[in-house]
């Protein structure tokens, strides 16, 4: 990094022409030093981005497909709303007709430090409001704009189920346990998170009304329990 990118000398934003003190709450910073555009000026031009095809009236015509490996910035047939509190955008989400749809939501009330963990508290949001869980999938980081996408996949979706594990010896039998039924619902939660902002951008799609999911998961105090007494057999475990 260059030494004139590392004093606290103003820097004019490239875009809004306005002087800032150059450092990393007014300048993204890349491998060689900080951009020419200020955070604030590429949040604002990211929002308007998503929100192009909204003016232009553009509304849910249905999507499919696996969205794992697509462009988080891709809009068609998605319905676009303008920023919502997050109960809100839970409740729109909860009234049932609700297949796809792109919407910015404030997580400002939100008590999560960090992209991952806001992310990840907002799926938790969506799985308590609809009953359908959405597991963390993967990240992808623009290399345009500070921002990390979030991508969430419905557990019950049929593509993503692992293959049955077999033992290691020879002629053993598939030792999973029984799983839920799947679906081919296309269910996805891409969580676009941007540096510095509280406000994310949110692309739900959920196509098929299956079966919610059922929690199936060992609660934190029976596995406190068997810690905490790990010398009892299970029994004695059962009966305290």
């Amino acid at each position: 990094m260059d030494s004139k990118d590392s004093d606290q000398s103003p820097r004019q934003c490239k875009s809004c022409k306005t002087p800032k003190i150059l450092d990393g709450d007014n300048f993204k910073i890349a491998k060689t030093g900080f951009l020419l555009t200020c955070l604030t000026c590429l949040t604002a031009k990211q929002k308007k981005l998503a929100l192009k095809k909204h003016e232009t009236g553009h509304i849910d015509s249905g999507t499919s497909g696996d969205l794992s490996d697509s462009d988080p910035d891709d809009e068609d047939g998605f319905s676009v709303l303008s920023e919502l509190s997050i109960d809100a955008f839970l409740g729109t989400l909860s009234e049932g007709d609700v297949s796809s749809l792109l919407a910015w939501v404030d997580l400002s009330s939100l008590s999560a430090e960090g992209s991952r963990a806001k992310a990840d508290a907002l799926a938790k949001l969506v799985w308590d409001q609809i009953k359908y869980r959405f597991v963390y999938h993967n990240v992808y980081h623009s290399r345009q704009y500070p921002t990390a996408c979030y991508r969430y996949h419905c557990s019950q979706i049929h593509q993503r189920q692992h293959k049955p594990k077999k033992g290691r010896c020879e002629g053993a039998k598939l030792c999973d346990k029984d799983a839920m039924d799947t679906f081919d619902c296309h269910g996805w939660l891409f969580i676009t998170v941007t540096e510095g902002s509280d406000i994310v951008k949110v692309k739900f799609q959920h196509k098929d009304g299956h079966v919610p999911y059922w929690n199936i998961d060992v609660p934190q105090e029976v596995k406190d329990l068997v810690h905490d007494n790990a010398n009892m057999t299970p029994t004695q475990v059962r009966n305290v």
